[in-house]
């Protein structure tokens, strides 16, 4: 949001109760951060303004930051991957080791379910420190978005309506209860979209339905709800961009 040109006018982002649970950045973000060290220093600063007001969110911010910076995000290439390299234009499976990989961890990971009988639809616990971590964070994020003059929208994801998903009841509703109340507090655009895919359009997953993926026509009905709740809001703050130029 530093640059005019790119700052966005809103920002509609999705809110899966899930995605809670995460905390790392992924190793292609690293990379992305190490490569724009202007980025770098906007990440630092943020983490120090609000250490205080988000302090679990202030914290990780720092930890990945020093992460980053001690190198592990893209690593230089070593005279293995250049060997590496030039035996993958001869031989197929050195060229597909990525591949190989990926499947040998697809196969335990599926070996693991079968012996501890855990299915898609096992209930899972959200861990308590990880949910207060990420709701601070997007508190961070609204508040930001506020003082760059975004507007900020949230809306929770469409669950298919025939899966069991693997959410504690009583978790998931205070879930929903707080991020209502959230969007009510920092008066932030909001709506609950997870009823608006219907049973037909969804995928499957480890031979049953899945619970938050759905097909083609699944997300272009999610787009129309959108444009429906907040198209009028999405038109009239870029109008008034477009005249303040």
């Amino acid at each position: 949001m530093s640059a005019p040109r790119t700052r966005p006018n809103v920002f509609i982002y999705g809110v899966c109760f899930d995605k809670f649970r995460n905390i790392d950045l992924r190793p292609e973000y690293k990379a992305f951060l190490k490569d724009r060290r202007a980025l770098l220093t906007l990440w630092k600063d943020t983490a120090k303004e609000y250490a205080s007001s988000y302090p679990n969110a202030g914290n990780k911010m720092t930890k990945s930051l020093s992460e980053v910076e001690e190198g592990h995000g893209r690593e230089p290439e070593t005279m293995e991957d250049h060997l590496r390299g030039m035996a993958s234009r001869w031989l197929p499976v050195v060229s597909a080791r990525n591949d190989l990989n990926a499947g040998v961890q697809g196969q335990l990971f599926l070996l693991r379910n079968w012996l501890l009988d855990i299915k898609p639809t096992s209930k899972r616990p959200i861990i308590e420190g990880r949910y207060r971590m990420n709701r601070e964070f997007l508190g961070m994020m609204a508040d930001i978005a506020r003082r760059g003059g975004v507007k900020l929208v949230l809306y929770i994801i469409p669950l298919n309506p025939q899966a069991e998903n693997p959410y504690i009841p009583a978790q998931y509703a205070g879930f929903k209860e707080w991020i209502e109340k959230f969007c009510q507090e920092k008066d932030i655009p909001f709506a609950n979209l997870e009823n608006v895919v219907s049973s037909e359009m969804w995928g499957e997953f480890m031979g049953g339905p899945d619970y938050k993926h759905f097909r083609g026509e699944g997300h272009r009905l999610t787009a129309t709800a959108l444009l429906e709740r907040f198209g009028p809001l999405i038109y009239r703050s870029a109008t008034e961009t477009a005249r303040s130029r």
